[in-house]
């Protein structure tokens, strides 16, 4: 059989296009691959990061709450010395004020036998008429000005510890507003990051885009029924 050049001089050029066009499709799913392996680094990496600041926000969250649970046990155990100290402090003014309401009972008890034997004085001196009667009204205004004085103190004490009780109400009001303020809030969460957006790569095409985002699913997926990622990859 005779020998076409022409044929033969198609039949090679199309082996080399052929050829060429095969080389070209692996280059191009090459580099498909190439870039859904970085596609897929640069997305578990990023998942990483979201899992780490997750983390961190856990430990934040919950070592606020250490210290305000701290700081709610020196509040609590604060309120109670302040209560305490209230107390003990009316108790003393309470006892104060017994003592001086005692203290005027027999002072005015005193009065009264120092009038009578003021009053039995007179009538054993056997003076009669006015001179006798000018000295029994000195014992009784002599009486009469020491109890007026007596009521009068009684009422000025009566009123300072008034004062003293409404003193020891606002030491306790400021004593709690100050363990108040040292309390502080109580923590909250700072908001949750956003997840990562996971890249898609060119497929290049052998359909890697589909592949890519079914990975990034599946690790937000994992992740979110407990996945921890291994750190040491």
């Amino acid at each position: 059989m005779a020998f076409d050049p022409i044929s033969g001089g198609i039949g090679l050029v199309g082996s080399l296009f052929g050829a060429l066009g095969g080389g070209n499709r692996k280059a191009e799913q090459a580099a498909g691959k190439a870039a859904q392996e970085q596609a897929k680094w640069e997305n578990e990496t990023a998942m990483y990061q979201w899992w780490y600041q997750l983390q961190q926000r856990e430990y934040e969250y919950n070592q606020a709450l250490r210290i305000y649970d701290r700081s709610k046990q020196v509040y609590d155990e604060q309120m109670s010395f302040n209560k305490e100290a209230e107390s003990r402090s009316y108790e003393a003014e309470n006892a104060k004020m017994r003592e001086y309401l005692q203290g005027v009972s027999f002072e005015k008890q005193d009065m009264l036998v120092n009038m009578i034997k003021e009053t039995g004085k007179v009538d054993a001196m056997g003076v009669s008429g006015v001179s006798t009667g000018r000295l029994a009204n000195d014992v009784l205004s002599q009486f009469g000005r020491n109890n007026a004085i007596m009521a009068e103190s009684l009422v000025s004490n009566n009123r300072q510890s008034i004062r003293d009780t409404q003193a020891i109400a606002l030491q306790k009001q400021s004593a709690d507003n100050d363990a108040l303020s040292r309390l502080g809030l109580t923590p909250e969460k700072a908001p949750q990051p956003p997840a990562p957006v996971f890249r898609q790569a060119s497929s290049g095409g052998g359909g890697g885009s589909n592949a890519l985002l079914t990975i990034g699913s599946s690790l937000l997926s994992g992740f979110q029924a407990g996945y921890t990622p291994d750190l040491k990859k």
